[in-house]
């Protein structure tokens, strides 16, 4: 991947800009915040009355159970909620080491975990299993649409997605046990935590020789996966190709980038990014040999961060169309900081632009056809055979008769 500097790219990003001005969308030429930051309320003496508030919390407090750690602690998290967008409110982040050795092996495809994808039910506070991982502790013991209820005798209401995940994650050999409800069963099942490799991508073939690429999280090294994996049917004369991204979070943002660059040609423009001080980077691709599939990408809401990267160049350049539904919106670029304690930081260093110079944040990526699939109904046919799949999935569907 190649990136032109600023001093060459600042002119033609303004002139895109110009060229198509958009009412609803912020651009590179302004480096207005994506999303309300300031305080609401100015403070005279802002250092003097935080200082007042935590000594008169210590001194008055009901209970002497708080410590002055626990404010330090409370005060940082609320820095990083404060700086992170209002429907991502945990985006910026701070782990202690050994919950950030976790989140590296988590991108560079190793987990230590249970191996079960979900979503939370904020009203009972529950679990519903959307998907197991192939070859994870929970392969053959958990199942898609079991309803998670407490996680070792705790219940789940109102806990953090942080706090939930860290139930769900560990050291290799901790055991836990899932009480869940199956159908109408009440069952507790335990599960003890391995390391494992996680497959990031599946391919299949489906009928009138259109290949199928699953991919399912950006790790590290996804896109020398992928390109291994489609390089055979290329070979083959397969010309149309549907690459899945629906349910894929992001991950790795340089993985992104490389992804759109396996099908970009040479010097097309996959990414700008914005950066303080008006820093301006436009990336563009360095291959002269693109994989040449008449292709079409499959999205959803939960399409995210760098699977909206790839997602968005190919649509930008026109070298893909995408079916489904508007994509989440998360279009900043983040970064971890190392802190001498060992603890890390993630919080927002820039925000990302498509080619065309528009932001995706908030918003998400329209589809070229808007497909509604109900997310209970593809947990029920996501492990049938494909041709299954393809008959009874809306959005698979609609992307094969779109190449035909």
């Amino acid at each position: 991947m190649k990136h032109t500097s600023v001093s060459c790219c600042v002119a033609l990003l303004f002139m895109a800009f110009s060229m198509a001005p958009s009412a609803d969308t912020e651009s590179a030429s302004s480096n207005r915040p994506l999303f309300p930051i300031a305080a609401e309320h100015k403070i005279p003496d802002p250092r003097g009355t935080f200082e007042a508030i935590r000594s008169l919390i210590l001194e008055r407090y009901y209970t002497d159970a708080i410590t002055e750690e626990d404010l330090y602690w409370a005060a940082i998290q609320g820095m990083l909620r404060h700086i992170s967008p209002p429907q991502d409110p945990e985006r910026a982040t701070v782990w202690p080491p050994e919950q950030y050795a976790r989140i590296l092996n988590t991108l560079k495809g190793v987990q230590t975990s249970a191996g079960i994808k979900s979503a939370y039910t904020q009203e009972d506070g529950s679990l519903t299993v959307t998907d197991v991982i192939p070859g994870s502790p929970a392969d053959g013991v958990v199942q898609p649409l079991d309803r998670i209820l407490r996680i070792n005798g705790e219940k789940l209401l109102n806990k953090p997605v942080t706090e939930l995940d860290g139930l769900l994650n560990g050291a290799p050999g901790t055991r836990i046990v899932l009480t869940l409800v199956r159908d109408i069963q009440l069952l507790d099942v335990a599960l003890t935590l391995t390391e494992f490799k996680a497959n990031n991508v599946e391919i299949a073939m489906l009928p009138r020789e259109t290949g199928y690429a699953l991919v399912k999280k950006i790790s590290q090294g996804v896109s020398k996966e992928l390109h291994a994996a489609i390089v055979p049917l290329q070979d083959r004369g397969v010309k149309k190709l549907i690459i899945d991204l629906r349910d894929n979070s992001g991950g790795v943002f340089n993985e992104g980038m490389k992804l759109a660059e396996l099908f970009l040609e040479n010097k097309e423009t996959v990414l700008h990014t914005l950066q303080r001080g008006d820093r301006v980077q436009t990336f563009v691709s360095g291959n002269d040999a693109p994989m040449s599939f008449d292709l079409v990408i499959i999205v959803n809401k939960k399409t995210a961060s760098s699977s909206e990267i790839f997602a968005g160049a190919l649509q930008a350049n026109r070298r893909a169309r995408l079916v489904g539904t508007p994509t989440f919106g998360k279009a900043i670029v983040e970064k971890t900081f190392t802190l001498e304690n060992q603890f890390r930081v993630k919080f927002i260093v820039g925000a990302m632009y498509r080619p065309g110079g528009k932001s995706w944040q908030g918003k998400g990526l329209r589809p070229d056809f808007v497909v509604e699939e109900d997310a209970k109904r593809l947990a029920k046919i996501a492990r049938l055979p494909i041709e299954d799949r393809l008959r009874n999935d809306r959005q698979l569907n609609a992307a094969w008769q779109l190449l035909q």
